[in-house]
C-alpha cells in the first residue's frame, strides 16, 4: 500500500525520507516487501534480509525481524518451518505460506512439486499417462501399473520369464503366466 508522506521537513533534494519500514519509490513511501526491512529515516531503500531468512510481513522496521526461514519453490512455510508441498500440490514461488492445488483430475508423482506441469493426469491402475497426448493408455500384455505406487508413472515390465494374461494389469501379482 502506497501513501504520500505528511512528514514535514523530511524531504531533501534526492529522496523522500520515509518512516522505518517504508522506502521511497518515485516520491511515494511504500512498505518494505517481505524479505526486506528499513530501520531508520535516513535510508532511502529497504535492505534485504540475510540469505536464508525473510520477514513475516511487509513494512518491517528491524533487521532482527528477519527470522523467518525463506522457503524455496516446492516448499511452504508452516509453524516457522519450510515443508515440502504434499502430493497433488505445487508451489512455483519462494517465500510462500501455502501450496497450489493441481487442476481437477491431475496429481503429482512426488512431494515438493514446483510447477503446474508437475501435475499429470490421474490415470487409473492398469493405464499410464502419455504427456504428449495428455491422456491415458492401457498397459500392454506383460506390463502392469498400480496407481497407488506414486513412483510408477509408466507401465512396469513383469519380472523375467513372466507376463500378464491380458492387458491393463494393475499389479505385479498379475504377472503369473510363464513365457
Amino acid at each position: 500500500m502506497a501513501f504520500k508522506s505528511d512528514l514535514v521537513g523530511l524531504q531533501n533534494s534526492n529522496f523522500l525520507q520515509c518512516s522505518p519500514g517504508y522506502e521511497d519509490i518515485s516520491g511515494t513511501c511504500e512498505k518494505c516487501k517481505i524479505g526486506f526491512y528499513k530501520a531508520e529515516y535516513a535510508a532511502a531503500l529497504c535492505k534485504e534480509c540475510l540469505t536464508g531468512f525473510i520477514t513475516s510481513e511487509e513494512g518491517t522496521d528491524n533487521a532482527a525481524k528477519c527470522s523467518v526461514p525463506a522457503c524455496d519453490p516446492g516448499y511452504y512455510l508452516t509453524n516457522n518451518n519450510c515443508e515440502k508441498c504434499p502430493y497433488d500440490k505445487y508451489q512455483p514461488e519462494k517465500w510462500q505460506s501455502s501450496c497450489k492445488e493441481c487442476p481437477t483430475s491431475y496429481v503429482t508423482q512426488k512431494q515438493g512439486a514446483t510447477n503446474v506441469y508437475d501435475c499429470v493426469l490421474d490415470c487409473p491402475s492398469g493405464e499410464q499417462y502419455r504427456p504428449v497426448e495428455n491422456d491415458c493408455s492401457g498397459c500392454e500384455r506383460g506390463y502392469y501399473r498400480d496407481k497407488n505406487d506414486r513412483s510408477q508413472i509408466t507401465c512396469q515390465i513383469c519380472p523375467v520369464e513372466f507376463i500378464t494374461p491380458g492387458e491393463r494389469a494393475t499389479s505385479v501379482t498379475a504377472c503369473t503366466v510363464s513365457e
